[in-house]
């Protein structure tokens, strides 16, 4: 059994501390790991991925999935990745998935379910996010023209991609030199299973 001796922050930023765990194995053995704390959350879950499924009537073959890309600076890469953003203070993972989707790609949609929090590198980082599945109503007035309300700090990229050519999209993007996000990778192989 695994048990937690101590957790100490060694230095702590704006959005992140670095913490030191001593911990002792099944063996006995103290063990010592390094690793990364959000400074914000709120309920055990720090941030939210959202995949939005835009709709245009009732052929599902048509939907299409909403990504977006920016860039990177711990990669120094462009990432392609689900619109997904922090949780604030008092705020459930439906209602952050909702403003983050209207603020980074300026789409409203409608959320159907979440799941519980998840471990995005869990070796390196404590973060818990939900994956939130988001459908929007491409013929609703307020999707006809959508306007990104990105921070002054954030430019963003939007992509609609239909789900049938998810995989080929996301294969030239990583051709272009960008990195996709590990969840969006896994969820374009799950489309092909």
């Amino acid at each position: 059994m695994f048990s937690e001796i101590s957790r100490a922050v060694k230095h702590t930023m704006k959005w992140i501390k670095a913490i030191e765990i001593q911990y002792r194995d099944p063996k006995g053995i103290h063990r010592t790991w390094e690793c990364v704390e959000r400074t914000t959350g709120s309920h055990g879950l720090d941030a939210v991925d959202i995949v939005a499924t835009l709709q245009r009537g009732g052929d599902r073959l048509d939907d299409a999935i909403v990504l977006i890309s920016q860039y990177r600076p711990p990669l120094g890469l462009v990432s392609v990745e689900f619109p997904a953003g922090l949780v604030d203070r008092g705020e459930t993972a439906a209602s952050a998935a909702v403003r983050e989707l209207k603020e980074e790609t300026g789409y409203t949609g409608h959320v159907i379910r979440s799941s519980p929090p998840l471990s995005h590198d869990p070796g390196l980082l404590s973060t818990k996010a939900s994956m939130v599945i988001v459908t929007i109503d491409a013929l609703a007035p307020e999707n006809q023209e959508p306007k990104q309300l990105c921070e002054e700090d954030e430019f963003i990229t939007v992509h609609v991609v239909p789900k049938r050519e998810l995989t080929v999209f996301l294969q030239k993007m990583t051709e272009k030199g960008c990195c996709v996000y590990g969840k969006v990778w896994a969820f374009a192989e799950g489309l092909q299973m």
